[in-house]
């Protein structure tokens, strides 16, 4: 994983800086007041010491107590500089607008220095608004997601049995072990049946024992346990502990495999696949398939289906294998949504159900994030309630 990680690092730091190149460039076509010298270093020293901190400062900056709340004011000052971008095309137009309206010369050079003078002010002030509501509320408030499921060939007995899903919590800078348990005393509070987390809770290798121990001390408040599958950071952040620290806890790690929740006519199945590593798409697709025959090996074809998967993609799969309920996180639901869709669309299946006939798949928009911002798609704890279809 270290050439993607590495290559994902390189696409950030080209972005940022193509970020604050472009607010400032932008900002000084418009508005005067921005070429002033004094403006300008300031504006160099916080985005330096910013790209530095976030790029060179990860292992002495994780010892610092405050090294969160930095990172925040970090992701607050590149956030505010892509508002200014998206802000900027809007101020220009309005100026455009006020040269071409028929007011005499004076008055309309008048309006239009007065309306560059405010708006040179307010954007600033708008843009960090923004990014601060983005970064300290949104991505913080983390509500209840209630779905139905209704099918036909339910055992009846199971009627109404709950499944809480938990996914992407990321713990680390931004979502810390006491979140977690405040989070995990929500989730029975609501008394489902059994929890589901499907991968990326790791993402802080000195919390990896501690996470996996507080796991272990709520699994007895869900009636079917605590299951659990791999995400691509659990890969990342060092799969063997992740595992070993796993191995002393009574949660069901389910990886290409399946166990059985429920005996009836028709009994209740988990099935739980890892993460695909593949990123040719073709490849991918052969690879998916291949951990889903394994995974469903001994499930009999009268049985309810739950699949738990951190990857979208296998909402395919599960749909043509006849999963009832298909179960995914990874992408955050885009965490930046706009009249109800994702401006990043970069998966097939983004953000929350999705229906092919009678079966469902369901992309969690996650808990946490590695990336502390989130507008228009708020963090989410999922509950899944079975209903027999009649």
């Amino acid at each position: 994983m270290k050439g993607p990680i590495f290559m994902f690092f390189v696409i950030l730091f080209l972005v940022l800086v193509g970020v604050a190149a472009l607010s400032i460039i932008l900002m000084r076509q418009l508005f005067p007041l921005y070429k002033k010298p004094q403006i300008m270093r300031v504006f160099y020293v916080l985005t330096s010491v910013s790209v530095f901190a976030l790029f060179f400062g990860r292992g002495w900056l994780d010892q610092l107590p405050f090294a969160g709340d930095l990172m925040l004011l970090i992701v607050i000052w590149f956030v505010s500089l892509t508002f200014l971008i998206v802000f900027t095309p809007a101020v220009f137009v309005v100026k455009k607008v006020i040269e071409k309206i028929g007011l005499d010369d004076g008055v309309r050079d008048l309006s239009r220095r007065q309306f560059l003078k405010t708006a040179g002010v307010a954007m600033p002030i708008l843009a960090v608004t923004c990014s601060s509501y983005g970064t300290f509320y949104s991505s913080r408030t983390i509500v209840d997601v209630k779905h139905e499921i209704f099918l036909a060939d339910l055992d009846q007995t199971f009627s109404g049995f709950t499944i809480a899903q938990l996914s992407d919590v990321h713990l680390g800078w931004f979502f810390s072990i006491d979140k977690l348990k405040q989070t995990l005393d929500h989730i029975v509070a609501q008394k489902p049946d059994v929890l589901a987390v499907t991968g990326d809770l790791f993402d802080d290798v000195d919390t990896i024992v501690l996470a996996a121990q507080t796991l272990e001390l709520y699994v007895e408040q869900f009636p079917q346990g605590i299951y659990f599958i791999w995400g691509n950071h659990e890969y990342m952040r060092g799969i063997s502990k992740i595992k070993a620290a796993l191995a002393n806890t009574r949660v069901k790690v389910l990886r290409n495999e399946n166990d059985l929740l429920l005996k009836a006519a028709s009994p209740l199945y988990f099935i739980g696949v890892d993460y695909p590593m593949e990123r040719d798409t073709a490849k991918q697709a052969a690879e998916c398939q291949g951990m889903m025959e394994t995974a469903l090996k001994g499930v009999p074809a009268r049985s309810t289906k739950i699949l738990l998967s951190h990857h979208s993609v296998l909402i395919d799969n599960a749909f043509d294998n006849k999963i009832d309920l298909t179960m995914t996180g990874h992408t955050h639901g885009g965490q930046i949504v706009v009249l109800g869709m994702p401006i990043f669309q970069g998966f097939k299946y983004m953000r929350g159900m999705y229906k092919k006939g009678t079966l469902y798949g369901y992309v969690n928009s996650g808990a946490g994030s590695w990336f502390p911002f989130r507008f228009g798609c708020p963090p989410e704890i999922t509950f899944f309630t079975l209903k027999k279809e009649v």
